[in-house]
């Protein structure tokens, strides 16, 4: 740990702790921050806790998504209890480079990283940049209400994140995955999920998001909230509609209410009649995709990939896609052109016409 940098103690008189969204009543009866001790970049962790709380409700009345907080929320979670186990009084540029090492070797603990014996691999390089830019923002907010003099991130590189090309999964493991749905506990709901994951390309959120009242299956269409908490228009063919009405018709006349006002949820669980969860959702991926077979995790994005890559190979043109995707610009979208311009190599280089002529020449 590096040497201890000299302190000043600051008054909150001094501090202009509100600049941006933050006015005084929203501030009325919330964390004030008197006598902070602080560097040009360091933070004390007895104050930080407060200062993450004041961070999250600061989004919360910027309206960032409720997603967005929760998974910023776990984030910090993390961040606090390493700085914690290390037994760190302040927190600055070395413990946070100290921090960003440690998600890549955390899992090689005896408990498993964050003393979760469940993390035992290693930490994917985009969730290290997701933990860089939650952290990020948490200071330079910091620095941008004056609670500390500068970020220390102007000193901590981002990290590198090389593009991984995921095979999606091909027709006839899809199918694969739908023959077991019909095997499963509840084979109705469960193909109807594949069927609309597929179809669709919608996210996790946006499933189980779902409600009976956003589904016109007669229409071909459903409404889904997305990321930013944006609407928009996804779209079905007659096979989905039929896995779709075929669940439907499971459910009694008394569950099934179609009004404009109903919050019923679409996809439910089938223990306990409530919303189908999105890590329920995530185990049950899990529990087909074993039950078919296959020898890596089936999760959503790997439906969400296949639905693009199906989509580019079948003729649809890539502005369409993005829009289906929700995606906010055209460079996310373009992974999965690439995807379709291997597979599109592949299928030449086997069917070839000038190969396959029976030529001497």
């Amino acid at each position: 740990m590096s040497s201890s940098p000299t302190f000043k103690t600051i008054h909150s008189s001094s501090i202009p702790i509100v600049q941006s969204s933050l006015s005084t009543a929203d501030l009325a009866g919330r964390t004030e921050y008197r006598h902070l001790t602080l560097s040009s970049s360091s933070i004390a962790v007895s104050e930080l806790r407060s200062l993450v709380e004041e961070f999250l409700y600061d989004g919360e009345l910027r309206l960032q998504s409720p997603r967005t907080l929760e998974t910023r929320r776990v984030f910090f979670k993390n961040f606090l209890w390493f700085l914690d186990h290390n037994e760190y009084s302040m927190c600055g540029l070395s413990e946070l480079r100290q921090f960003f090492h440690y998600l890549g070797h955390g899992h090689e603990d005896a408990n498993g990283r964050f003393g979760n014996p469940n993390l035992k691999r290693a930490a994917r390089p985009v969730t290290v940049l997701d933990y860089y830019v939650c952290l990020r923002s948490l200071f330079d907010w910091m620095a941008a209400q004056k609670i500390i003099d500068q970020t220390p991130f102007t000193r901590i590189a981002k990290p590198i994140v090389r593009e991984e090309v995921k095979t999606p999964l091909s027709l006839s493991q899809f199918d694969s995955l739908l023959k077991a749905a019909a095997q499963s506990p509840a084979p109705a709901r469960n193909q109807a999920i594949l069927a609309l994951l597929l179809d669709t390309g919608c996210r996790a959120s946006e499933l189980v998001g779902l409600r009976e009242k956003d589904v016109d299956i007669s229409g071909g269409r459903c409404r889904v909230l997305g990321k930013g908490n944006k609407y928009r228009t996804l779209f079905f063919g007659s096979r989905t509609a039929a896995f779709l009405q075929n669940y439907c018709d499971e459910m009694s006349e008394n569950e099934l209410n179609r009004s404009e006002t109903s919050v019923t949820p679409f996809f439910r669980s089938t223990r306990d009649d409530q919303p189908l969860t999105r890590s329920g959702l995530l185990h049950l991926l899990k529990r087909l995709g074993s039950s078919a077979g296959f020898k890596d995790e089936v999760c959503v994005h790997a439906l969400r990939r296949s639905f693009a890559v199906q989509m580019l190979r079948n003729g649809a043109n890539v502005f369409s896609v993005q829009a289906m995707l929700g995606h906010t610009n055209l460079q996310m979208t373009r992974k999965y052109c690439a995807m379709a311009l291997t597979d599109a190599e592949a299928q030449h280089r086997q069917f070839s016409p000038m190969d396959r002529l029976h030529t001497d020449q």
